[in-house]
Parts: C-alpha cells; sequence; structure tokens
C-alpha cells in the first residue's frame, strides 16, 4: 500500500496575548496530546467531538476526533481525525456517530442509520522542530483545512485552558487552576512547507508576469466542487450540464500584470495555506517557456509500506506507529525536515 506524505509547518499553536503572533503564554503544540487526551478521557461517542458545526465555516463539514498516540521517549504524537462528506463514496466509509473514538464502528456500505460518511486522517506532529507531517493512504485528500479548523476551535472552546461560566459562557483563558481567567487569543494554524526558492524566484521576475493561471482538481463527491463544475459547464452554454462520474481537472487563465502590492496578496494567501490542496497558482512570464508554479515546490513524498487499512480506510494508531518508526529517518530527509 503506497503512503502519501506532505508536510507542513505549524505557524501558530497555543494561546496569545493580544498582538502577539509569535510565541503563545501556554498550550503550544507540545500540550496538545495532552490536551485532547484529557478531553476525551471518558471516551466520548464520535459525533460529540466535532469542534464547529455544518455551515459554520462555509462549505466545509465538521471533523471528529478519532484518536490521539503519544511516541514514547518523544514529544511526538499521531493525530488520528475523521473528516466529514457529503455521501460516502469509492475512497469513503462511514462511522457510526454513537460508536466511541477509542472503539470506532467504520463501514464501508450505505451509509447506515447513525453513520457519519466521510475518511480518516492523520497527522504526524513534531512539537519542537513545529512541524507536521499530513499521511493518506487511499484517499485523494490529507483534509488539511479541517486540521486547522478543528484544532483552532478545540482550543477555543474545550481544551482545560477554558474557563467557562456556569451556563457554558467562556469568560477567559487561564493556564492552570490557580491563575484568573484572562482575555487571551487561541490560535492554531498549520501551512504547507515548500522548497525554499520559489516565491523569491516570482518576486524577482515580477515585472516580466503577463499571465496568471489557477489550476484545480474538482472532485465529484465535494459539493462545493460539483457546483463549480457546474457553473463552468453553464457558463461553456450549457443549460443543463450531467456531470462526468469522475473528477475533473479545471485550469483558467487571465490576462493580468500584477502591481507588487497584488502579487503580494497573492503569494500571502497562498502561504498561510488558504488555498487547498487541489490547488495551485501559475505565473506566465516573458522570456520563460514555463509557467512558474507555487504549488511545483511542496514537500511531499511517496512510500511503499506493508500498512493495510481497514474498513473505510482506518488504520489502528498503535499499528501505524509501530511501522512509522521504521521510516522516521527516511521520512524526515526526504521532506527536508531537520
Amino acid at each position: 500500500m503506497q503512503m502519501h506524505a506532505k508536510a507542513f509547518v505549524i505557524k501558530q499553536c497555543g494561546y496569545y496575548q493580544r498582538g502577539e503572533k509569535d510565541v503563545p503564554q501556554y498550550g503550544g503544540a507540545d500540550e496538545l496530546a495532552d490536551l485532547i487526551g484529557d478531553w476525551t478521557i471518558e471516551e466520548l461517542p464520535i459525533q460529540e467531538t466535532k469542534t464547529y458545526e455544518s455551515g459554520e465555516y462555509g462549505e466545509l463539514l465538521p471533523v471528529y476526533f478519532m484518536g490521539v498516540h503519544s511516541i514514547p521517549r518523544t514529544d511526538e504524537f499521531l493525530l488520528r481525525l475523521w473528516n466529514q462528506t457529503d455521501v460516502a463514496g469509492d475512497q469513503f466509509g462511514s462511522v457510526i456517530g454513537h460508536s466511541t473514538v477509542n472503539a470506532p464502528d467504520v463501514r464501508e456500505s450505505e451509509v447506515p442509520t447513525g453513520g457519519i460518511p466521510g475518511f480518516p486522517s492523520y497527522y504526524w506532529f513534531f512539537p519542537s522542530l513545529e512541524k507536521v507531517i499530513g499521511l493518506r493512504f487511499n484517499t485523494r485528500t490529507h483534509g488539511h483545512p479541517g486540521l486547522n479548523m478543528f484544532l483552532k476551535n478545540f482550543l477555543s472552546h474545550f481544551s482545560h485552558h477554558v474557563v467557562e461560566s456556569e451556563d457554558g459562557e467562556v469568560l477567559g483563558y487561564a493556564k492552570d487552576d490557580e491563575e484568573e481567567p484572562s482575555h487571551m487569543y487561541p490560535r492554531f494554524h498549520t501551512a504547507p512547507m515548500r522548497l525554499p526558492g520559489v516565491v523569491d524566484q516570482i518576486r524577482r521576475h515580477r515585472p516580466g508576469i503577463y499571465k496568471l493561471l489557477h489550476r484545480k482538481e474538482l472532485l465529484i463527491d465535494r459539493r462545493p466542487d460539483r457546483a463549480m463544475l457546474t457553473k463552468v459547464l453553464e457558463f461553456i452554454g450549457m443549460n443543463q450540464p450531467e456531470l462526468p462520474a469522475e473528477d475533473a481537472g479545471f485550469q483558467f487563465e487571465v490576462d493580468y500584470k500584477p502591481t507588487n502590492v497584488a502579487l503580494e496578496e497573492i503569494l500571502d494567501k497562498y502561504q498561510s495555506g488558504d488555498y487547498s490542496e487541489w490547488d495551485d497558482i501559475g505565473f506566465k512570464v516573458t522570456g520563460l517557456q514555463s509557467p512558474i508554479w507555487l504549488g511545483a515546490r511542496q514537500k511531499t513524498v511517496t512510500l511503499e509500506t506493508d500498512v493495510q487499512p481497514g474498513e473505510g480506510g482506518l488504520v489502528e494508531l498503535p499499528q501505524l506507529v509501530n511501522r512509522l518508526s521504521r521510516l522516521r529517518t527516511r521520512l524526515l530527509r526526504d521532506l527536508g525536515i531537520h
């Protein structure tokens, strides 16, 4: 079974004072495994582990907690999440919502009553290196936007640093029980790690940029992608387009010479991780035969492993940790993590 690994940088994690964006007061990545473990120590039903609701962040569907496993003698840990989708499909299953985090009931058949369609995602955290490796096996996506939103809302509402009133209103945040709650800013954000040089190359060529490109893989099992593909086909001239059964590649280009300000806006948004992993931005430059693509320099590695996912793509965390321990040196080297 192939394992696809992608590196992310931990940009922010924890509770920050106003105006502070670099160093949290507490709740850093080295605390995450314990914070989440404390939250789910009573074996919560999976349906109660989402940290935000459908529609709260546009088209982003909820993500559910499905386990965390600390790696002995290190600060590393493995986090498993369940990413809800619109429907079950060839690469998706469903998890029974009332089954527990420690004993998830995952099925590959039609979505049963109480089932949550979706797929698992796996994240290997390296707090001291400020990096995360996203791992996927038989799915097309790591579910990265869901990771960011799940953990940001976990820190905002569910960790033991949250201080609430008797009716559940958040009064503030505190490092421990002896500290009075104060107004802090919970943050969690990761962004794809990229090889150095491509952004500087684009900036150097800014005066020669004459065309912008955007390419995207539209996934038929995702509602927003189906809506986008429908609009594209209607724009071409179809009245009631019949959507293809397979995923569709989509690319457009526009004649545009960006100013310094406009270019920095594009680069900042892309580097922040706001684009999905199926988006890429390119620049056609006078004098260069091929466009410069931002996504061409992302840190990704594909390895053959003996990991065999079970129903719905689920891999048991102890089994995965055991396999990853043998690949650790190679993965870190090939992904450029040090």
